[in-house]
């Protein structure tokens, strides 16, 4: 569809009927202004407006929207072309909105990247992480990282820290008995493990526990 074209079609049935702007918008229940934009192509009525005015105007609604007189034996390839023109108008603004959507995405993992640099990878896939990050408040400060054994991602901050303590204490009957840099000691019996901790995004911890030593390994490490 052409707005210039309908819309000089529309001023110039207007016209004809001998009505002004202001006594067409009256009729169609409108304002003047919205009658002049069409006249000038820099809109185009609503299609719910399209019956009132075709009748105001004594035209059809095809030859509203083909912005000509169509002659009776030519309304049905008339019909079919704006059909045609519709569904091509259609096609083409849905393309435009998945490159814009495509150009937007790239735009954002760009800036992304660009933020935090190498850090997005620092574990490498981050998106089982992403998916653990997403279910974390206060209230469930820490979660499994999903196809990561024995891994935890948490909140920064001393109550997070406790609820991942307190958690591994019970899920592995041990304690937490020392720390060192990074790495919080546990305690089970005579054998202890370590868990290595690093900051991630610089706004949450990852928490690593080692597969629990068996009573042979804590005697060879004894020896």
């Amino acid at each position: 569809m052409d707005p210039r074209k309908i819309g000089a079609f529309i001023a110039a049935c207007r016209k004809e009927k001998g009505f002004t702007q202001g006594a067409l918008a009256s009729l169609l229940g409108v304002t003047d202004k919205a009658v002049s934009r069409w006249e000038t192509g820099r809109g185009l009525p609503d299609i719910t407006m399209l019956p009132c005015l075709s009748t105001a105007l004594d035209v059809s609604v095809s030859e509203l929207l083909a912005g000509v007189r169509i002659e009776k034996e030519n309304v049905p390839q008339a019909a079919e072309q704006l059909l045609v023109n519709a569904l091509s108008e259609k096609q083409r603004i849905v393309r435009g909105v998945v490159s814009s959507c495509i150009a937007l995405l790239v735009v954002l993992l760009f800036a992304l990247f660009c933020s935090y640099g190498p850090a997005v990878f620092q574990r490498g896939n981050p998106l089982p992480y992403l998916r653990a990050m997403a279910t974390l408040n206060r209230k469930q400060p820490f979660a499994e990282v999903p196809q990561r054994s024995g891994e935890y991602i948490s909140l920064l901050g001393e109550a997070a820290e406790a609820a991942v303590l307190m958690h591994i204490e019970a899920e592995y009957d041990a304690v937490a008995c020392d720390q060192h840099g990074r790495a919080f000691v546990f305690k089970r019996g005579e054998m202890r493990f370590y868990v290595m901790t690093e900051v991630y995004w610089g706004r949450f911890r990852v928490w690593v526990i080692p597969p629990t030593p068996t009573a042979e390994a804590a005697a060879d490490t004894e020896e």
